[in-house]
Parts: C-alpha cells; sequence; structure tokens
C-alpha cells in the first residue's frame, strides 16, 4: 500500500484534537431521550422475517513498510479492518407459503468489507469507507474482534476500542441494536482497558436488580471464561 493511497480519503476532523469519539458520545447522550435510546438498545426486537443476527468482524494488524522511515512520527501504523455479514433464517411454513405467492424474499448478506481505519499512537488518523452498511434496521447482533501478534499489543487494543465506539454510533444511528462485543481472551484485559479511556466503566451485574444505565455493553471472552459489563459515562 503506497502513502498516497491510504491519505488519499484521510478524514481531517479525526485528526483535529478539538473532536474526538469522546466528545461525540457525551454530546449523544444530553441531546438524546432516555426513553428512544432505551426503546432502540434494551427492548428486545424481533429481526426481520427470514434475516438471522448480524455479525461484524474487527480485526487490527500493523501495517508493514508504510509511514516507515527514520524519525517517523506515524510509526507504528494500526488498520482495523471491519467486515458485517447477515444469514438468513431457515423459512417456516408461513414463509413458504408467501413465497409462493410471490412476496419479496430476503436475501442474505455475505462476509463484506465495510471500513478500514488507520491510528497511530492511541490516535485515529484515518478512514476509508467501502460499502455502506447493509445491515436489516431492527435485528441485533454481535461485533467480534480478533488482532494480530504483533509486539504492540496494547496500541492493536486501542484501536480496536476506538474502532469499537465509532461502531457503536454507526449501529445507533442505523437502529442495529448491539447484543454483545466478543474479544480475543489475550487481549481481553488491555480492551476493557481503552474502553475505559472513551468514558466507559465496568459494573457488575446484580440478579434481580432493576439497572438504569442507558448504554451498556455485554463484553465476553474467546475462548469463553471471561465477561465484562460496561456503561457510558458514571
Amino acid at each position: 500500500m503506497s502513502a498516497q493511497s491510504l491519505w488519499i480519503r484521510v478524514h481531517l476532523t479525526l485528526v483535529d484534537e478539538k473532536w474526538d469519539v469522546g466528545m461525540v458520545l457525551r454530546t449523544l447522550l444530553l441531546s438524546l431521550s432516555t426513553t428512544l435510546l432505551c426503546a432502540l438498545f434494551f427492548y428486545d426486537q424481533p429481526t426481520y422475517a427470514g434475516t438471522a443476527d448480524w455479525v461484524i468482524n474487527l480485526s487490527t494488524k500493523v501495517v508493514d513498510n508504510c509511514l516507515d522511515y527514520p524519525d517517523s512520527k506515524l510509526k507504528p501504523l494500526i488498520r482495523s479492518s471491519i467486515y458485517f455479514e447477515q444469514g438468513l433464517l431457515e423459512p417456516g411454513p408461513e414463509d413458504k407459503e408467501l413465497a409462493k405467492k410471490g412476496a419479496e424474499q430476503e436475501v442474505a448478506i455475505p462476509s463484506t468489507l465495510y471500513e478500514n481505519q488507520y491510528s497511530s499512537h492511541f490516535r485515529t488518523i484515518g478512514l476509508r469507507r467501502f460499502k455502506q452498511l447493509m445491515i436489516k434496521p431492527g435485528s441485533t447482533g454481535t461485533i467480534k474482534i480478533s488482532t494480530s501478534n504483533s509486539a504492540f499489543k496494547q496500541e492493536e487494543a486501542n484501536a480496536a476500542a476506538n474502532a469499537t465506539c465509532r461502531l457503536f454510533l454507526d449501529l445507533y444511528l442505523n437502529k442495529m441494536p448491539l447484543r454483545s462485543i466478543v474479544v480475543s481472551r489475550d487481549i481481553f484485559d488491555q480492551y476493557i482497558q481503552e474502553l475505559q479511556r472513551y468514558g466507559f466503566r465496568t459494573f457488575t451485574v446484580v440478579p434481580g436488580k432493576i439497572n438504569s444505565l442507558i448504554f451498556m455493553l455485554s463484553i465476553r471472552s474467546e475462548p469463553a471464561g471471561r465477561q465484562q459489563y460496561m456503561s457510558y459515562g458514571n
């Protein structure tokens, strides 16, 4: 990848120190009512007929041989690649009858590259979007996160957390509730730490106690064994 192709679609607003994910999240919280947010994120909305839960795969990797020159201020460069997909449920008798009558059929969405985000030294510096997020509105899903086996483990965890926050906003705006986040077990602690950098806080779910939190994330490890709930703000 050439430096020219990387920077051709850099979003200048992401470089501005006065504009960051935390500020956008805080502004969003202040401008939206609790009732609307709860309806979108905590009400168990059924998926559209025929569609299964969506999956977003987010993987990070150090970009080799790019901006790699003496005294480079942007090394290491981390690329976060984001793919989305959504399958179909097994059609029931009613679906089959509707199909016979010419009803429009749902179409599976194969794994599709949504965007690449670029970061360096714990800051997002660029983004290149390839497609619109074509997930069915109203359907729920999971974000699955993986990182490469590089020497920059903390930087990759930060890039993954930053990309998650931005995806969180995209999903909200498109009315696509996030069910859970699955993270590689070897970076679980670093990922939780980096989400805290952007304003999320850990909390414990008490059985029988109703939570009044507006934004809540359920994060679990892969392989299984670790789980953490996080909320935004205080």
